[in-house]
């Protein structure tokens, strides 16, 4: 089951009567319909309630006092997980956006962790004027076409074993030499006819030094000399960005989500491998989990304090009245 239900976005939700809120004002929502990383699949969930010979008036009453999990569980045919995330208040029906509520304006930085043995893992984002930050687009996606390569699908799938997942076939190596980066990450840049401020790279990569003909150089000044300028990225540290993360993630759950109670961070719907890692990855499987990479470029883009910049000298501007 497992295979199936980790990362599955929800696409449809309907209120759940059995769960009020602790503030009192309206419900839970459950899921009706989920899409697993699977898009040949899909989940429908059929409730209690909806079913004429389940007996709800009388499970309501079995289940009066029960703890949430239980509920959900034998209500709501949910499956609650024994496995903690690192990112609790992370939920598809309010981090993840479809790419029309995406802003079209705002100040656009991608960020890569350049992985050793395996594909890149990149992702773009977007901060609007009110400092909210959206992770537009992701590097590889899951199921759109590489350039020469094809779809490779998921970057990591659900293990049986494992906290963190199973390497996908998208980490499977193209490769690629600089060359091949710099022009899909040009390609589509340009098809969406967008600008990227900044850059940034995993510090440590950046700054690793090769021998070349001409001598001593690192990846950053490679990079540089093809015309992809990178900044080093700060959070070699695992740990380093994951409260800021949850800081961004955060809002108040007993209120509406609204402009004056709402998160700061939002994930495009297109960006699978995100929504999976925000949704499954533990840390247990430390430097070697097969969810790292996504991670570590979203602890990157927290760290890097990116923000709203505007006019030709691109310096950040406050935002409207203090408020985000």
């Amino acid at each position: 089951m497992a295979s199936v239900l980790n990362g599955a976005v929800t696409t449809e939700s309907t209120p759940a009567e059995l769960l009020p809120k602790t503030s009192g004002d309206g419900f839970e929502m459950v899921p009706l319909i989920q899409q697993p990383i699977n898009r040949n699949a899909g989940i429908v969930y059929f409730h209690t309630i909806d079913n004429p010979y389940g007996n709800y008036p009388s499970l309501k009453v079995i289940l009066e006092n029960k703890n949430r999990e239980t509920i959900l569980c034998r209500a709501y045919g949910v499956a609650t997980k024994s496995r903690v995330s690192r990112f609790p208040r992370f939920r598809n029906d309010v981090h993840v956006v479809t790419a029309d509520k995406i802003p079209t304006q705002g100040s656009n930085f991608q960020i890569v962790d350049p992985c050793s043995g395996r594909n890149w893992f990149a992702i773009w984002v977007r901060v609007d004027v009110r400092g909210r930050l959206f992770v537009y687009r992701e590097w590889p996606p899951v199921d759109r076409y590489i350039t020469g390569v094809g779809v490779v699908g998921p970057w990591a799938t659900p293990s049986a074993n494992k906290s963190d997942g199973d390497p996908g076939e998208a980490q499977k190596s193209f490769g690629w030499g600089l060359n091949e980066y710099k022009e899909e990450f040009d390609r589509v840049e340009k098809e969406a006819g967008e600008v990227v401020i900044e850059r940034y790279m995993d510090s440590r990569y950046a700054a690793s030094a090769t021998l070349q003909k001409s001598g001593i150089t690192t990846l950053l000044e490679e990079c540089d000399d093809i015309g992809l300028h990178f900044l080093p990225a700060s959070g070699e540290n695992i740990e380093e960005g994951i409260d800021l993360i949850n800081n961004l993630l955060s809002y108040d759950i007993d209120k509406e989500v609204s402009s004056t109670n709402e998160p700061r961070l939002f994930i495009s719907s297109d960006c699978i491998n995100m929504i999976y890692a925000l949704q499954e990855w533990t840390g247990a499987d430390g430097r070697k989990g097969a969810l790292k990479d996504v991670i570590d470029v979203l602890r990157y883009a927290v760290l890097a304090d990116l923000q709203y910049l505007e006019g030709d000298i691109l310096r950040p501007q406050s935002h409207p009245s203090g408020c985000y």
